[in-house]
């Protein structure tokens, strides 16, 4: 037979095809990879990666060229072993022997970082910073996502397959930020799927042996073609499931910590309220600070402030200047004419992950910070530069300032560049104007005003509530979802904070949100000495309060949280000139919940509620958090679905085989799917025989019109009509017959676990 001139020529060496093949699945992993800049922060995770694939392929391509036969196994087994050394240098320094040889501390490290990488991912909102258990994670991941890639277009049959596990690296991206994925990331994976396509093609067969045997012209049929429209349907589906899924998936958040164990984050994504909210309404409170402290009565620990709300996000104030954070103040806000005392606290973060620190009021200065902070000197807050701190250990000196109500009395509330602390939204709903006018009614000065609105609050009409919030999807901050929990009446200390804060801006004031910590509780296992007493916080004492700005004082917190933190002195109800009950809305009837000043007794699904975003250092603007869903649910449903797909995935193969094969007309594939099937049930199928031997150890009459088409094709018979083939139905009736013959568990195994599959047949 002579061979096709495709073939003959020799156009494509071996070792330049396995060559362009290696690189361009090292374009498709690194098209697909830059999805991943929507998730983390820029930085060295990506030439590690990078790194990572690059001697894993390079491995692969040698043994490939150097070993004989079973070569996708060397291959693979090449790849794993040179990326084994690499992964040693890089994420185990410090635990091996001569800087190679690993010991035990080596597999210790490895299981820390893979817990460290759990954690970041529960822990940090986007763009994340990419650790090292993120990056040993990742780079882990994509490395064999790589070597599977490259196996498939090396030795797969079908290269279109080959971009599956590719473009998987798409998927954490579309379930985590929906609608995100870069067009430019899209264009580039579907370029580089291509290539991968006209590298990896098969070589062309003669398509039509018949027509050769017959001296009539052969016709050849270019795989090039075929597997261009496989491989154009399966990038196609996936760029457009890209495209499509994230409209139909709800937004996703991080999900939390675990409700018992595991580090707390303090402060999360723009809303960071509902972090707050998720770590209140934790089963067991975490330990998240410790300090010390001559203060008699413990610190507030404030960690950021809050200014912009918007109808559903509210975002943190981040500007500052790089410095060191040694000097801080005293606050250029703190009115020279208070009354003050210094304080002086050492404080330790315990299982906490945070961006800004946890400290008092108005600090003037630190001792044990190092390095480069980011200092915020109107707040004033101290957060790190980039990413997040896990542990600290440092010293604070703070001023406590005691405003008098005389003080309060005659400020104003007309200091300059405070615009951004007044501001209002174009579209505030009504029902927030109107509430605030009915509560300050009796109130002539600002700071009257702030009591009525405190007062208001705390009258008795308004409900503490962890769950309310969220069994009522009003959980978070912004205009709407004030006027909302205005309306039911029942919230935590977010809502009360946010919606006093609002209301003050209504009334002039400049107001903002201030999250962080209640004093906690002494430590009576050490209580301290010389004055000094131990205090210990929990994620239980997570708080928000407003401040409201007055002329010549500063910032005053206020409490407007029922049964929660504690009422400053300033901040008593005594300066009002009388107690006057705010007049019934004629526009709004609020709906009061039946529930007691108590929190509710947690229901199953309340007990679990929608995480929000949980980085306490990433709170990034511009992304709004109602309708979100836990981030590890959409992962576990995606898991999940990947694994029956997988396990689906042979007998889904085996059916798109038996369907093209009856579709033929070809006597040959008829017989090689009998065969099949008698091998996938357990019958005689061993090539030793020839099909005359295996139809009569089947005995089963309706083989006959099967094999005689086949020993017709075979023997070059030229007849032509019914007899050259069998039909459909006759081989179809043949299958049946076969299955008759075995058990019913064998015929379950045949349809999920084919045994043909395994077997490596020539091209017809």
């Amino acid at each position: 037979m002579r061979e096709h001139p495709a073939v003959a020529s020799g156009a494509r060496p071996p070792l330049v095809r396995s060559v362009a093949i290696s690189i361009s699945v090292l374009l498709l992993v690194v098209a697909a990879l830059s999805a991943f800049f929507v998730l983390l922060q820029p930085g060295s995770w990506l030439a590690v990666v990078l790194g990572c694939v690059v001697v894993a392929l390079a491995a692969a391509a040698v043994a490939r060229r150097a070993l004989a036969g079973w070569r996708a196994l060397w291959a693979m087994l090449a790849a794993l072993a040179a990326l084994l050394p690499v992964f040693i240098a890089v994420f185990g320094a410090g635990t091996t022997i001569a800087g190679i040889v690993p010991t035990s501390g080596t597999l210790t490290r490895v299981a820390e970082l893979i817990v460290e990488g759990q954690r970041s991912i529960v822990e940090q909102a986007r763009p994340a910073e990419a650790d090292a258990g993120i990056t040993f994670m990742l780079a882990a991941g994509v490395s064999l996502v790589a070597i599977i890639v490259d196996t498939l277009a090396h030795h797969g049959r079908r290269p279109a397959l080959a971009l599956l596990p590719a473009l998987a690296l798409l998927a954490p991206t579309i379930i985590i930020a929906p609608g995100e994925v870069p067009v430019s990331t899209l264009l580039a994976v579907a370029a580089a799927a291509l290539v991968v396509l006209v590298v990896a093609r098969p070589e062309p067969v003669v398509a039509s042996t018949r027509a050769s045997q017959r001296g009539g012209p052969v016709r050849s049929v270019s795989p090039r073609a075929r597997s261009a429209a496989r491989t154009v349907a399966v990038v196609a589906a996936a760029l457009a499931s890209a495209l499509v899924l994230p409209v139909l998936l709800p937004p996703v958040t991080p999900g939390s910590a675990p409700s018992s164990s595991g580090p707390a984050p303090l402060v999360a994504g723009v809303d960071p309220s509902l972090q707050l909210g998720n770590d209140l309404r934790r089963t067991n409170p975490v330990l998240a600070v410790s300090y010390t402290t001559d203060a008699p009565t413990g610190h507030y620990l404030t960690l950021a402030h809050l200014a912009d709300i918007g109808p559903q996000t509210v975002e943190p104030v981040l500007e500052g200047t790089v410095a060191m954070a040694d000097e801080l103040g005293p606050p250029p806000w703190l009115g020279a004419s208070i009354e003050t005392t210094r304080s002086t606290t050492s404080i330790s973060l315990e299982l906490v992950r945070t961006r800004w620190l946890p400290l008092p009021s108005a600090p003037v200065s630190t001792d044990g910070l190092e390095g480069q902070w980011l200092v915020d000197p109107a707040g004033v807050s101290v957060s790190t530069t980039t990413g997040s701190v896990r542990s600290a250990d440092y010293r604070v000196e703070s001023l406590i300032a005691a405003p008098t109500t005389e003080q309060l009395q005659a400020a104003g509330v007309e200091a300059k560049g405070l615009d951004r602390y007044r501001a209002l939204p174009a579209d505030l709903p009504a029902s927030i104007r109107e509430f605030s006018r009915q509560a300050t009614l009796q109130a002539t000065t600002p700071y009257e005003r702030a009591l009525a609105l405190e007062r208001f609050f705390r009258s008795g009409d308004f409900v503490y509530s962890e769950f309310a919030p969220v069994d009522q999807d009003f959980d978070g901050t912004g205009t709407e979802l004030i006027a909302e929990f205005l309306q039911v009446r029942a919230g935590y200390c977010v809502h009360f904070a946010s919606a006093m804060t609002m209301m003050a801006r209504v009334e002039g004031i400049p107001a903002r949100i201030a999250v962080g910590f209640v004093p906690g509780r002494p430590n009576d296992d050490d209580p301290g000495i010389d004055g000094a007493e131990n205090w210990v916080v929990t994620t239980d004492d997570l708080h928000a309060w407003p401040e409201l700005h007055f002329d010549g004082i500063g910032w005053v917190r206020f409490e407007p949280t029922p049964s929660r933190g504690e009422v400053p002195e300033w901040a008593q109800q005594t300066a009002l000139p009388e107690e006057v009950e705010p007049e019934p809305l004629e526009s709004i009837e609020p709906t009061v919940p039946t529930a007691t000043a108590s929190p509710p007794t947690p229901s199953p699904t309340a007990a679990n509620p929608t995480p929000g975003p949980t980085e306490s250092g990433a709170l990034t603007p511009g992304v709004g958090n109602e309708g979100g869903m836990d981030a590890r649910t959409i992962g576990s449903v995606t898991a999940f679905a990947a694994l029956l797909l997988i396990l689906a995935f042979p007998a889904l193969w085996r059916a798109v085989r038996r369907t093209r094969r009856l579709r033929s007309s070809d006597p040959v594939r008829h017989w090689r799917e009998a065969r099949d099937t008698a091998r996938d049930l357990g019958l005689a199928s061993d090539d030793t025989r020839t099909p005359r031997e295996l139809v009569e150890s089947w005995a089963v009459g309706e083989a006959t019109a099967v094999l005689v088409a086949l020993e017709a094709r075979s023997y070059g018979a030229t007849q032509s009509g019914p007899s050259a083939s069998a039909s459909r139905g006759e081989v179809g009736a043949l299958l049946a017959a076969l299955r008759r013959r075995s058990p019913w568990w064998r015929r379950a195994a045949a349809r999920v676990v084919p045994l043909s599959l395994l077997d490596r047949q020539p091209r017809p």
